[in-house]
């Protein structure tokens, strides 16, 4: 048996898996909801659930929702040619849906959510507007037929390798922080907007999560245990890791 096939035969049996989970965990995590219409500060608390279209199932792999607010929308960075605003990407407000699907967010009223669920499995649902009080939005997500991701193995081995890894050993339910400096290695000077990623955590517009470094070369996110970091990926000295625990990095590049 070759390892594409043990790979298809791994992602399956997660879905099983997962589809058989018992039903009485996610009844008893249910959050208490609010019935505040906004808070002190005059913010809004969004919370729910998320489901699987046709199951009381939480969806697997990594879930964020996302304040699209705070995006910040640049060129695509891998056609140097563009000019319009394309992508997405800089520092984002965002939360990790739990492995029972539940969620909760602060935010201004008006401000727009995306819920934007793991890559390759389910379609992305539509944006969330009009929000101008305190409520409770749960959401359902429909899946993409298996040959989404059949066609990402045949076109990517190790990706599709890495992704199912992802799958088995990553739990939104344990995050931890990864913060830090990156300096310029002849000056000393710390580095603006240098990229720090997570990669599967599709965090804005499509793409994986984008956070940049301020004009002090710091930066701070948080991801789930055993993330997979990458810093400055599309430069040649990148630097990479998983991350096991909180983690202060400083880097000069």
């Amino acid at each position: 048996m070759n390892t594409k096939t043990l790979l298809t035969i791994c992602l399956i049996t997660l879905f099983f898996l997962f589809s058989c989970k018992d039903k009485t965990q996610s009844i008893a995590l249910e959050p208490k909801q609010t019935t505040d219409l906004e808070n002190i500060d005059g913010s809004i608390t969004i919370q729910g659930r998320v489901t699987i279209k046709g199951t009381n199932k939480s969806p697997l792999g990594i879930t964020t929702m996302n304040n699209k607010n705070q995006w910040f929308f640049t060129k695509d960075l891998t056609k140097p040619s563009a000019t319009k605003k394309k992508i997405a990407l800089g520092e984002n407000q965002r939360v990790f849906v739990n492995k029972e699907g539940y969620y909760r967010i602060t935010i201004n009223k008006n401000d727009t959510l995306a819920l934007i669920p793991a890559p390759y499995l389910y379609k992305q649902p539509k944006l969330i507007t009009g929000l101008t009080k305190s409520k409770v939005v749960n959401i359902v997500l429909e899946a993409l037929p298996l040959e989404v991701v059949r066609d990402f193995e045949k076109k990517s081995p190790l990706g599709y390798n890495a992704f199912v890894n992802q799958l088995k050993d990553i739990d939104t339910d344990t995050l931890v922080t990864v913060s830090g400096t990156i300096y310029n290695k002849d000056s000393s000077s710390p580095l603006k907007n240098i990229p720090v990623t997570t990669s599967f955590v599709s965090n804005t517009d499509g793409v994986s999560t984008f956070h940049l470094t301020d004009k002090y070369g710091q930066f701070t996110i948080k991801v789930p245990k055993n993330s997979h970091i990458v810093i400055n990926g599309m430069a040649k000295n990148y630097n990479d890791f998983v991350v096991k625990n909180d983690t202060i990095i400083n880097l000069n590049m």
